[in-house]
């Protein structure tokens, strides 16, 4: 474990951001293991961060969100500026889960016609009536003002449920 893979995606994210816009302000090497620095935050105040390779999680920051036990933007950010090889290691895996992402999206209509095309009528009846019953109010009524044939001639918006009678 890492202070990158310790912290939640998005301190990691803003960690990196971080790094690339210069925040961290100084770096000093305590041991093999132990960094300190200042690091700027959205404010004025720079804070103080103490990043524990071993033990990311006994990183600390005097931010109001590590609060003594969260890994922060700041501790990652300094992290990165300690080994910048993390950084573009982080930086290709985010690039590559986006590709591959963007990939899946890209084939999803085509697999889902696959699907689609592949079931019997009763199976595509019975996913037909799944997906109808978790339709809401409004998207039911122009279903059924769309797919019916009747000859309903019921004014929806004539009755107004949302006003107050007295």
């Amino acid at each position: 474990m890492s202070i990158e893979t310790a912290a939640n995606r998005k301190s990691a994210s803003r960690g990196y951001q971080y790094y690339c816009d210069n925040k961290v302000k100084s770096v000093a090497k305590i041991d093999d293991t132990h960094y300190s620095g200042e690091v700027s935050g959205s404010g004025n105040t720079p804070y103080s961060v103490t990043i524990n390779l071993e033990h990311p999680k006994r990183s600390k920051c005097t931010c109001p969100f590590a609060n003594g036990h969260k890994v922060c933007k700041h501790m990652v950010s300094l992290y990165f500026e300690v080994l910048p090889k993390e950084a573009e290691e982080y930086i290709r895996r985010i690039e590559e889960a986006e590709n591959e992402r963007e990939e899946f999206f890209e084939e999803l209509p085509y697999r889902i016609e696959a699907y689609v095309r592949g079931l019997s009528k009763s199976e595509l009846q019975e996913l037909a009536l799944s997906l109808i019953g978790n339709l809401s109010e409004y998207e039911l009524e122009e279903f059924a003002l769309y797919h019916l044939d009747n000859d309903l001639e019921y004014d929806f918006d004539e009755y107004d449920c949302d006003e107050d009678y007295e």
